[in-house]
């Protein structure tokens, strides 16, 4: 806390860095760090399958995963379209 009345929380997250893929979240008196979205494990460097996991494409679509996140892939009529998710 500081302040004349010690009313203002300080946020540790601005003097405090997390590890890659990984935010940090400002507690009173304490910070945390959480894993970014498609990462998990004790120390954020597992990739989550999102094609595996969530299984987000329809018939028509084939699940790319890549590090972090994933994107569709869409063939069709000799088109290739990749959407980023």
């Amino acid at each position: 806390w500081a302040g004349d009345k010690c009313n203002y929380n300080i946020d540790e997250c601005q003097s405090n860095t997390c590890p890659k893929n990984t935010h940090c979240i400002d507690l009173i008196n304490n910070y945390t760090c959480v894993c970014d979205s498609g990462w998990t494990g004790n120390d954020c460097l597992t990739d989550i399958d999102e094609c595996e996991t969530l299984k987000p494409c329809k018939a028509a679509k084939t699940c790319l995963n890549l590090p972090g996140t994933y994107k569709f892939i869409v063939i069709s009529n000799n088109n290739i379209d990749i959407f980023q998710i």
